[in-house]
């Protein structure tokens, strides 16, 4: 159950995140090489993006992405997509968070633009779903998909299957 799904370091490259089957968000001064903190959440981490230097996303077997202040351990937003994002990726150039889930729909990409929440205080963005691009099996067994790649200049997002299949998506119009 300590299998870790996913990392990723926070942008000055101090601290590395890691998510794990146990359903743990574990924070590490990657200088020391020491936990800082253990975050839980329900079920098993499907995935982890950090942000910055103080907010990561991390989707888990209940299905919820939550936003994680992981410096002072809070969820400081969430939504409920209904089934785990199996993977995470980013356009900070288009404050777009894109994630990969399978449901009963089949395989599919969501698209949220990245909104900062100004009523809040606290440091927190909200996400208004842009797109879902529908389709995207790869052998049509969920457990095909590999990952989620975007391009260097954030205008495509790659989609990998363990069956070898690739499908490539411009992020602007959502079209292969």
């Amino acid at each position: 159950e300590d299998t870790v799904k996913e990392a990723g370091f926070t942008p000055d490259e101090r601290t590395l995140l890691t998510g794990d089957w146990a359903g743990y968000i574990r924070v590490w001064d990657y200088d020391q090489r020491t936990l800082i903190r253990a975050l839980k959440q329900p079920g098993r981490v499907h995935s982890l993006l950090v942000y910055n230097e103080n907010l990561a996303w991390a989707s888990g077997e209940d299905g919820v992405l939550r936003l994680w202040d992981f410096q002072n351990g809070e969820v400081v937003n969430q939504l409920d997509v209904g089934v785990p994002l199996t993977e995470l990726g980013i356009s900070r150039k288009n404050n777009l968070l894109i994630g990969l889930t399978h449901s009963d729909r089949g395989q599919e990409a969501m698209i949220w633009d990245i909104v900062p929440d100004d009523s809040n205080p606290e440091p927190t963005l909200r996400l208004s779903l842009r797109e879902i691009i529908p389709g995207l099996d790869g052998g049509h067994d969920w457990n095909n998909q590999g990952g989620l790649s975007v391009s260097p200049d954030e205008r495509f997002v790659a989609v990998g299957y363990t069956t070898g299949y690739i499908r490539v998506f411009e992020l602007e119009s959502a079209r292969e």
